[in-house]
């Protein structure tokens, strides 16, 4: 019969206790119970073949793969080989889920957009405006000797930058030349002045071609009011002209001046070869001057003009 040493001698320790643990609980036998406690005696004094797997860190929610790697020693080469599987798969996923595009819904705020929310929820209910084949020549006045402290011409130039941004299915030309001087006269009264000027300012408008033409002015030291101006005996230009002044009377409140037909340079078929040529002299810069300046008039004044001309069968 063999001696306890004997038994220790020709029985291998166990690595694991897990794996002693199971064996004990599977076969009952006293050679389990043996191997038990010789480990645990064995684990108690420090023995170098027992090692334990290190413990979690306490500070982490999640094992860290020093964790990992430490408890990777403490079992089989066939554990060890599912662990790496386990991981080379999490790093697989982790990584298509970095590189994998995503894609954001961006929408303008109606705040950035500078547009009410009412009036957002009323456009994005619209239809997309179809696009309309005139085209449309703005000649903002150039100007700025018509007045004390008066520059006509960037009161004018905004007005028709600000119809443009209301009329997005019409192609437009801004036919304004700065850059001769801020000053002229269109009317032969005796002659026009700064021709110059006016000549660019044609080009750019034939080059478009345009088949509207709009001429846009303050008048100097008249009554308050709107006045349609247009070639002698030019008919549809008198009735697009008396249709935008209307527009205008109804949608400010100032006074309508009527209509009048009086050659001008700029408005001569000559030199203007656009179908329709009219001029519009919209408010004056003494009486009307608090008015023009207000820029919330001057919005009313654009809505009016893109309103009624939408609303017009032009060419």
């Amino acid at each position: 019969m063999r001696s306890k040493s004997q038994y220790c001698t020709s029985l291998r320790r166990p690595r694991c206790f897990l794996s002693t643990g199971c064996l004990s609980v599977g076969r009952r036998s006293c050679l389990a119970r043996r191997r038990l406690r010789w480990m645990t005696q064995a684990r108690r004094s420090g023995d170098r073949f027992f090692r334990p797997p290190a413990p979690r860190p306490a500070s982490s929610s999640r094992p860290s793969i020093l964790w990992l790697s430490q408890f990777g020693s403490n079992v089989s080469t066939r554990g060890r080989a599912l662990l790496t599987a386990a991981l080379a798969v999490t790093l697989l996923v982790a990584l298509s889920a970095c590189s994998a595009p995503t894609t954001r819904a961006v929408r303008v705020s109606p705040a950035k957009a500078n547009i009410p929310a009412a009036a957002e929820r009323t456009l994005s209910a619209q239809p997309a405006p179809t696009g309309r084949s005139t085209i449309i020549a703005w000649q903002p006045s150039h100007q700025a000797d018509t007045g004390v402290d008066w520059d006509e011409h960037v009161i004018c130039g905004d007005i028709v930058d600000r119809v443009i941004a209301l009329m997005p299915e019409f192609e437009h030309v801004k036919a304004w030349e700065t850059g001769m001087g801020l000053s002229g006269s269109n009317g032969y009264r005796p002659q026009p002045k700064n021709t110059a000027a006016f000549d660019s300012e044609l080009r750019q408008a034939n080059s478009a071609p345009a088949s509207v033409f709009i001429s846009v002015h303050n008048d100097g030291g008249a009554p308050s009011g709107v006045l349609g101006m247009c070639m002698p005996g030019d008919a549809s230009s008198r009735a697009l002209a008396e249709r935008l002044k209307t527009a205008l009377v109804s949608a400010t409140g100032l006074s309508d001046r009527g209509m009048r037909e009086e050659r001008l340079y700029s408005l001569e078929s000559a030199r203007n070869h656009a179908g329709i040529r009219l001029l519009l002299e919209i408010g004056d810069n003494k009486a009307d001057r608090g008015f023009l300046l207000d820029a919330a008039n001057r919005q009313a004044i654009a809505q009016a003009l893109a309103d009624s001309l939408c609303e017009s069968d032009l060419p």
